[in-house]
């Protein structure tokens, strides 16, 4: 956890509002005290300012490019990375790194070496925040973390493709530039793990397991693919993947990887994605960054015709259930005639009605009963 502690104010005090995303930071480790090292001229080219934090690699300077005049950040390489073949094997993994033209990769600009044979490394100054930072405030939704996962695979798989692998994919090195987009950092920095007798904490919990094997390759295709695995469970859930504070305990943990759908079950779909890419055997893996991220569409690209279909499902209209074969051949068939017994006609007796007596104005007319006769007046009244 970011420490809260504060100094008594000077030059080098560092700040949440103060800090940039600076390269090669575990600012889970940045500690805001005071760093030797301010107002030192390296090269008779750059000179440092104030310490924008620190990590297991090494202390950053923000600092000015003397021939340019433009801003910059200083790298120093902390004094115990003595090896000098380790020490070639960063910076050249670090020119490799500039070569690659992609634009989410930050590249080093210049290296070289201070009278003391420590190695500084000059960056881009990149005001923004690290996914570290970010991670700080809670995790991640699913839209918002896809567009993390989505240019990290990109980096790493142009790397590949280049011949360059990163061996030291954590949230630290990842940056948020404040103008957009995404930034990794920090190639050729796995080498420094090689030191003997040197503790490398940041990369813990991040790093392949089987890089922690005396002799190994620090950096492989599998092993970023089990970083961006990690980080994925990481901008998800907001808690790491495994937490160890030694190489044994993180070992353990590796052996049985929590699921995410146990914590997230909205996200259980993802669980066979977050397996492969981050499971114990190397061999079990996705081959390469690419792979993974080509996978973990394919998973959403389903989840969401289903989520598609059923949305389809609830708006259609019911509909009556089918009438079984059975029943509609019952329902259908044709009625029997039903035989039903003649009943007798009741012959009801004629009785003759009286005739009414007519008056003399009406006269019975031959086949229409009676009639008035006009013609017949009534007859006057006596006098």
């Amino acid at each position: 956890m970011l420490s809260q502690a504060r100094v008594p104010s000077s030059s080098t005090e560092i700040t949440r509002t103060e800090r940039l995303a600076i390269p090669g930071l575990w600012y889970d480790t940045v500690v805001p005290t005071p760093v030797p090292g301010e107002n030192i001229l390296l090269d008779r080219r750059f000179q440092l300012g104030k310490v924008l934090g620190r990590g297991p690699s090494g202390v950053v300077y923000a600092a000015t490019d003397r021939e340019t005049e433009k801003p910059c950040a200083v790298k120093r390489l902390h004094p115990h990375y003595y090896d000098k073949d380790v020490l070639e094997q960063v910076e050249r993994d670090a020119k490799a790194a500039a070569e690659i033209k992609h634009p989410n990769i930050l590249s080093v600009q210049h290296t070289g070496y201070e009278t003391s044979g420590a190695l500084y490394l000059v960056m881009p100054l990149v005001p923004g925040e690290t996914l570290a930072q970010r991670l700080l405030r809670g995790p991640l939704s699913l839209t918002a973390t896809l567009p993390v996962i989505e240019p990290l695979c990109a980096a790493l798989q142009a790397a590949l493709d280049a011949g360059l692998c990163h061996g030291a994919v954590t949230p630290a090195n990842i940056l948020f530039p404040t103008a957009g987009g995404l930034l990794l950092t920090d190639f050729g920095v796995c080498n420094l793990r090689a030191t003997p007798k040197v503790l490398w904490g940041g990369a813990m919990g991040y790093a392949a397991p089987e890089t922690f094997a005396e002799g190994a390759d620090l950096s492989t295709s599998r092993g970023d693919v089990f970083s961006v695995g990690a980080i994925l469970f990481e901008c998800l859930t907001g808690q790491r993947m495994f937490s160890a504070t030694s190489a044994q305990t993180f070992l353990s943990s590796v052996k049985t990887p929590p699921h995410l759908g146990s914590l997230l079950p909205q996200y259980e779909h993802l669980d066979a994605v977050l397996e492969m890419a981050a499971t114990l055997n190397p061999e079990d893996r996705f081959s390469t960054a690419g792979a993974l991220w080509r996978a973990l569409k394919s998973s959403l690209v389903e989840l969401q015709e289903r989520l598609d279909r059923d949305g389809e499902a609830a708006k259609a209209p019911a509909r009556k259930p089918p009438v079984p074969p059975s029943t509609a051949v019952r329902l259908n068939a044709p009625r029997a005639p039903v035989e039903r017994a003649a009943r007798p006609v009741q012959q009801l007796p004629v009785v003759p009605l009286p005739m009414p007596e007519l008056p003399p104005s009406l006269t019975p007319v031959a086949g229409l009963g009676v009639s008035p006769n006009p013609r017949q007046p009534d007859p006057l009244p006596p006098p």
